[in-house]
C-alpha cells in the first residue's frame, strides 16, 4: 500500500514524516506500521523514536527483487 511504498523510497523516517507523506489518519498509521512489523516486511533501527525510523526487513527486499 501506499505506506510500504513511502517506507521502500524513503527508508529511515519516523511516523511524522509517513503520516505527512500518505496523509493516513494516527490510529490507521499505526495499525499499519504494527500489521507491517508483525509480517516482518519492515523493521524499526534506532535507540528510541526521535533519533531511529523504519526501514524494509531483507525478507522484504528478497520479495521487491
Amino acid at each position: 500500500g501506499v505506506l510500504l511504498t513511502s517506507i521502500a523510497l524513503n527508508e529511515g523516517q519516523r511516523v511524522p514524516w509517513y503520516k505527512e507523506v500518505t496523509e493516513l489518519p494516527d490510529t490507521t498509521l499505526e495499525r499499519y506500521l504494527k500489521l507491517l512489523k508483525d509480517a516482518g516486511l519492515i523493521e524499526f533501527k534506532g535507540e528510541a523514536s526521535q533519533t531511529g525510523g523504519y526501514f524494509l526487513t531483507e525478507k522484504m527486499r528478497t520479495i521487491l527483487r
